[in-house]
């Protein structure tokens, strides 16, 4: 992660995922989800595998 923004952006999502929960809202943030983003962070989250 690179700046706190980045860490709210994906980092939650990457836990999310992990945890089994999809996340469909987005609150007002400085940086928006990018495509290629998301894919990364999908591919992260696959890699880390689930949270027991």
């Amino acid at each position: 992660m690179q700046s706190l923004d980045t860490l709210i952006c994906y980092g939650k999502r990457i836990a999310a995922w992990r945890m089994g929960i999809d996340v469909d809202h987005e609150r007002d943030v400085k940086l928006a989800p990018s495509r290629f983003g998301l894919e990364a962070a999908r591919r992260f989250a696959r890699q880390l595998g689930p949270l027991a």
